[in-house]
């Protein structure tokens, strides 16, 4: 079996060369070389053979008459080498190197060059100009590049370049690249490279392209802020060509206007016209031949806007149509306005310009939609003020029946054996009014008046100014049964509504104070949950009119109230909303605002609240420690005031009758709020008494880690004469903290404090008992629910002789409990 390997080398003149080969025993190896033809005579004279032995084994053949060539090597190592010192062209050729290896015979051959480098680079069918070389081509005709050069040893690779990018490579001494050229290859350059291992630096050859073609023409676009009639403005062509540019002409509907013989030609408008609208060409000529170019100009001007509708059974279609130049056009939202220009909504239409209007289910508030829309639309062209987007507007009027405006009085006034002018306002766009009223079921014949009047409505919670009737009846309060609900109704072609008047008797100053702005709500209170407050109050007098709310809050550090949206008045005793976007462990300001029509409660800048928000406590270890620290605090605490109440007061209350007095407030909040117990004081302290659940700007605090799973602090605190904190117990799983400031215990006054808990079911039953001779509490129930007992308009005074009862035992206190739950 016989191997072979092949392997080129390449020896620079003068220079020793090694060539390997393994040998074992001296008939085992042998070197056998093939001289180039001129060059065998010299070596040998035997001149009848191809390949030439040069060694066998270590042993180098005596008739080689070259004195430059050696052996050297060891059989114990397998080495056989040959050694070609002062190496020059008559030593290039092919160096056999035959060896056996386990029995095989196995030839690594030696191809040996004088290495030589590549020469005379050049590039093909080119001329010299300006120092040079050119290739000239035509547009659209194939053009090939040639590149050659004479081969050194080893052999060099050709690379053809352009722009830096590689566009052909070649080797044999030959590149060529053929490719169809375009104008835009005119000056081109292309560089072609010969690189090879024994040069430094590449051969290097350029050439640059010359291609001639038809004129190349830019027509310059006018600025659309220009290209508006009357404005002065010009349309430039700019040719350019190789060879040059004979002549430049401009024609308009194909028909010539202007022509040079020059490459740069305008039209100018002085000023611009509509008749100047058209398509316009240029021309322009070279000894290749003409080329042209043509673009339609329009005169620009901004839309005129109009508006159609189209009328359905549950819905109105209006549709902007605007018409101008360019015809692209852009919808802004739609606008809504009263007949007074009073704004009302904005409304987003479709991208093409159209709306849909809804008709009120209501047939009380069918009015809404009526007013003045407007549609706003631009093709990026401004008119003469620089406005940016035009205007057109159409005026709604939905022909239902009469509406009664929110304007209109609920509630009025009259006095005894006296006139009153019961009033109504009425908004009516169709047809003419008939009105009645009506005392129960009982129609009144109730001599009346009208007349047109300018009011005010609500049309998507917006005041608005409306054209409206004002309806008088003229009445005489006989009888104590005439003050009562009256009802009043209104009817047209199209239909009727009705309205309820309520007529209460009154005061002079009653009467006058009907048609005023609202009460401030009173009874302000704020609960603090983990990410919102809940702001409870008690509505004011309305003033006449229906009312709404609002809260206003900020920050300490904020110079700023925000806003929430308004609440409308449910005619209940309390009220109450959810005040979302609160910071944890931040102090609020809070306060509760009213109006109606007539205008906003008047504000007292002092008179908000101040609450802190919640803050979450981590877990950890301290969690642990606390859950054994704080039923220890939270007794020694209860024993110690329970001591100082006692001395104070021999009187206590029936504890049992207290936990009845709060049956209420214990079962409303069953879905898993918290329950909020308040500081209760005596009639001297009623100033002091109004809890807002807050924490004075100055005092400071710690909390006490708490024992729930969310592992958040809950505090109650007492306050001593000088608004300092007393002793602090920490259980439930809401913060609220009551501070009342400015106290005296005596024995006209008694204040206590609640614990507020949550519902969560409890890991162990908690039990308080008391000391001897001292007020004892015992099976406190955590799972209760709190129950907000309903405000009144104003605050009640409380004698506090039965605040507490003192129990003789805890069987007592257990049957007294039982029965109160019964």
């Amino acid at each position: 079996m016989n191997t072979s390997n092949t392997k080129s080398i390449f020896v620079g003149n003068q220079e020793i060369v090694v060539l390997n080969c393994p040998c074992f025993y001296q008939n085992e190896s042998t070197f056998r070389v093939l001289k180039r033809s001129a060059e065998i005579v010299q070596d040998t004279n035997a001149t009848d053979q191809l390949y030439i032995p040069y060694t066998q084994g270590l042993l180098l053949n005596p008739k080689l008459k070259n004195s430059n060539i050696n052996i050297s090597g060891d059989y114990e190592r397998g080495e056989c080498n040959l050694i070609i010192r002062n190496f020059s062209a008559d030593d290039t050729g092919i160096y056999r190197c035959e060896y056996w290896d386990n029995g095989n015979v196995c030839i690594d051959t030696y191809n040996v060059y004088l290495r030589s480098p590549p020469s005379n680079l050049k590039l093909q069918f080119t001329t010299e100009r300006n120092g040079s070389k050119i290739l000239r081509g035509i547009e659209g005709h194939k053009i090939t590049i040639v590149c050659t050069v004479k081969s050194g040893k080893p052999e060099e690779t050709l690379v053809l370049k352009t722009n830096g990018s590689t566009v052909q490579t070649g080797r044999d001494g030959r590149l060529e690249y053929s490719f169809v050229p375009t104008r835009k290859d005119n000056q081109q350059s292309f560089v072609c490279y010969a690189f090879s291992e024994i040069l430094d630096n590449s051969l290097v050859c350029t050439v640059e392209l010359d291609i001639i073609y038809k004129p190349d023409l830019v027509i310059h676009n006018i600025n659309p802020k220009t290209l508006v009639e009357g404005n002065f403005t010009k349309l430039c062509c700019h040719a350019y060509g190789n060879p040059n540019i004979q002549t430049t002409e401009w024609k308009k509907n194909g028909e010539s206007v202007v022509i040079r013989d020059d490459s740069y030609l305008c039209l100018e408008f002085t000023p611009l016209n509509r008749s100047d609208t058209g398509n316009y060409t240029c021309k322009a000529t070279n000894t290749v031949g003409p080329s042209e170019k043509s673009m339609l100009y329009k005169v620009l001007y901004p839309p005129v806007i109009n508006i159609t509708r189209t009328v359905f059974e549950k819905n109105i279609t209006l549709t902007c149509n605007p018409s101008g130049e360019p015809t692209n056009y852009t919808f802004d939202n739609w606008e809504h306005h009263s007949e007074f220009k009073d704004y009302i909504r904005n409304l987003r239409g479709t991208k093409d310009g159209t709306l849909t209007i809804f008709k009120a289910g209501n047939n009380s508030r069918q009015n809404e939609n009526d007013g003045i829309y407007t549609c706003k639309s631009s093709n990026g062209i401004p008119d003469v003020h620089g406005d940016l987007y035009q205007k057109g507007s159409i005026l709604i009027n939905d022909e239902g029946p009469p509406i009664f405006v929110k304007a209109n009085k609920p509630i009025q006034f009259g006095q005894y054996d006296r006139e009153i002018n019961l009033t109504v306002l009425l908004y009516n766009k169709f047809g003419n009014i008939q009105t009645n009223i009506t005392k129960g079921n009982k129609a009144l014949n109730i001599q009346t008046t009208e007349e047109k009047i300018v009011t005010n409505d609500l049309f998507h919670s917006v005041n608005i100014t409306v054209n409206g009737i004002k309806i008088i009846f003229k009445m005489v309060m006989d009888a104590a049964e005439d003050f009562k609900e009256y009802t009043i109704t209104a009817c047209n072609q199209n239909g009727c509504n009705a309205y309820m008047v309520m007529i209460k008797s009154a005061s002079e100053t009653d009467v006058s104070r009907a048609s005023d702005r609202p009460e401030p709500p009173t009874n302000v209170s704020v609960l603090p949950y983990k990410t919102y407050f809940k702001v409870s109050w008690c509505p004011g007098f309305n003033g006449g009119f229906s009312q709404t709310f609002f809260i206003e809050y900020k920050t300490e550090t904020e110079e700023v109230w925000r806003r929430t949206e308004s609440v409308m008045d449910n005619m209940q005793h309390t009220m109450s909303t959810l005040l979302h976007d609160i910071s944890p462990n931040t102090r609020y300001h809070v306060q509760v605002l009213s109006e109606n029509i007539i205008g906003q409660c008047i504000r007292n800048k002092t008179d908000f609240t101040l609450v802190l928000s919640l803050g979450l406590s981590n877990n950890g270890y301290a969690v642990t420690v606390v859950s054994i620290v704080l039923p220890i605090i939270f007794i020694v605490v209860l024993t110690i005031v329970m001591m100082v109440v006692f001395f104070i007061r021999n009187k206590a209350r029936d504890l049992s009758g207290y936990i009845n007095n709060r049956g209420d407030e214990i079962t409303e909040n069953n879905q898993g709020e918290s329950v909020e117990n308040q500081l209760y004081q005596s009639s001297p302290f009623h100033n002091a008494a109004a809890v807002h659940h807050v924490v004075n700007q100055n005092e400071t605090y710690q909390n006490l880690r708490s024992l729930s799973h969310e592992n958040q602090v809950h505090q109650m605190r007492l306050y001593n004469e000088n608004g300092a904190n007393g002793p602090s117990v920490s259980y439930s799983n809401r913060s609220v903290l009551s501070p009342v400031h400015g106290l005296k215990i005596g024995e006209s006054s008694l204040q206590y404090a609640e614990v507020i808990f949550e519902n969560e079911p409890m890991t162990q039953e908690v039990v308080i008992h008391g000391i001897a001779d001292r007020t004892i509490y015992s099976d406190i129930d955590f799972m209760v629910q709190h129950v907000a007992q309903p405000c009144s308009r104003s605050e009640s005074d409380s004698e506090s002789d039965d605040d507490f009862m003192y129990v003789d035992g805890i069987e007592n206190y257990a049957e007294k409990r039982g029965k109160s739950n019964s």
